[in-house]
């Protein structure tokens, strides 16, 4: 089966929904701030909520996946014969797919076990989480850096849309500093983290309504 333009559009669109349920189902969870006890009482007052909306995070990651799919495709089609560009964006991609994968996992169990305690199992298992959490963004950083270059290079997606992936990367570069910065509004899990995570919300929302409302170049009409 092919996989058109406004195909990857409704999955980058169900993608973004299914990544940001947790915002509803459950508050931001404890900083690394957080003491032991303030995280047993959070995941104690939200882990059904929690669980959920984690689970549905990792769910994303099969319509994401036909996103990001989709996008190689058309950079590798943009690309002159013998570019590699596309070669640079699936590794970086699957490299954050991966890393989010195993954050779901951690995330998951931290769910599990920290309403059952002691305070400094549910705090190592949370900075653990939120640890993981700063260090994803890193390569999401990278997959978005590669995406916004293979735009920019072969005119797959408007260039406003891929200039904004490129300062979407330098938030997520920031937010990762938070774990080594470890107190204040930078470290994993406070206020830097909620930023990178909407900004990178954001810009895949942009990304799925751009290949949803606008048509593909005309170079590339003929193929998707």
């Amino acid at each position: 089966m092919k996989l058109s333009r406004r195909m990857a559009g409704v999955a980058g669109l169900v993608f973004v929904v299914l990544s940001a349920a947790i915002v509803v189902t459950a508050p931001p969870i404890p900083a690394l701030t957080a003491s032991g006890a303030e995280i047993m009482t959070y995941y104690t007052n939200n882990q059904t909520g929690f669980l959920v909306g984690t689970y549905l995070g990792a769910v994303a990651l099969l319509p994401g996946f036909l996103l990001i799919a989709y996008l190689i495709v058309q950079i590798r089609r943009g690309e002159p014969d013998g570019g590699s560009l596309w070669v640079l964006v699936i590794v970086a991609n699957a490299v954050a797919l991966a890393a989010a994968m195993i954050l779901f996992v951690l995330s998951q169990v931290t769910g599990v076990v920290a309403p059952g305690g002691p305070p400094q199992t549910a705090k190592a298992f949370s900075d653990a989480s939120n640890v993981a959490i700063g260090l994803f963004f890193l390569p999401a950083g990278a997959a978005i850096a590669s995406a916004a270059w293979g735009f920019l290079a072969t005119g797959t997606m408007v260039r406003w849309v891929a200039w904004l992936g490129l300062a979407v990367a330098a938030i997520q570069l920031v937010a990762s500093l938070g774990t080594v910065v470890i107190t204040g509004p930078l470290a994993a899990g406070g206020t830097a983290t909620l930023v990178a995570f909407g900004a990178f919300i954001a810009w895949f929302l942009l990304v799925s309504l751009v290949l949803l409302v606008r048509p593909a170049p005309a170079a590339y009409q003929a193929s998707t």
